[in-house]
């Protein structure tokens, strides 16, 4: 049974992306519903709805009174918490999409660096705060590394080969976890060269 509570609704405009990725899906899923491109579901959650529209316009709200306007192929999904799980803030959920649309927008150069550079092989590294069990923080980060890694290879067309992913939870920090500033650093994903 789901809870209102933990309803969490995701809206994203894509323009120009090919399709859904494919993601670690949930039995609970409604049937044939995928997550949306270049973002992976916290763990615990199954999509309740799901809709493509192939053009459409959506408003995000910038500002208090204000919006902009985004045209383009437009997802609709609606997750809600599995039955057990420990349910994350609003802000921790609301940060996760916050660094996976950063992550975003330095994909494009990130395959760039890698085209220019057949040769190179990278480890995709994911990390979390702490906030949270450590399970689902390191069940988190090889989410996020694995989004990245399967936008690198479907959206840019850099060989899955050249990319491995990894998460390593909250275990290594680069600010105090302490406060919300140093915890929103430490939610990120890294780069290595093997």
């Amino acid at each position: 049974m789901w809870r209102a509570i933990a309803r969490v609704m995701l809206v994203a405009v894509a323009l120009g992306q090919a399709g859904f990725l494919a993601a670690a899906g949930d039995p609970n899923d409604a049937e044939g519903a995928q997550d949306p491109p270049l973002f992976t579901r916290m763990p615990g959650f199954h999509i309740y709805n799901a809709q493509v529209k192939e053009f459409d316009r959506y408003e995000f709200p910038v500002a208090p009174d204000k919006t902009t306007a985004v045209e383009g192929r437009l997802y609709t999904v609606i997750y809600y918490a599995n039955d057990g799980i420990t349910l994350p803030s609003a802000l921790q959920i609301a940060r996760n999409y916050k660094n996976a649309v950063k992550a975003i927008g330095g994909q494009a150069e990130i395959a760039k660096l890698l085209k220019a550079h057949p040769e190179m092989r990278l480890y995709v590294v994911g990390h979390t705060d702490n906030a949270g069990s450590f399970d689902h923080n390191l069940t988190l980060s090889k989410d996020r590394a694995q989004s990245v890694t399967n936008a690198l290879v479907k959206t840019y067309g850099i060989a899955a080969t050249r990319l491995r992913p990894f998460g390593v939870g909250p275990t290594a920090p680069v600010a105090s976890n302490r406060s919300e500033e140093g915890r929103a650093k430490n939610r990120r994903v890294e780069l290595v060269e093997q």
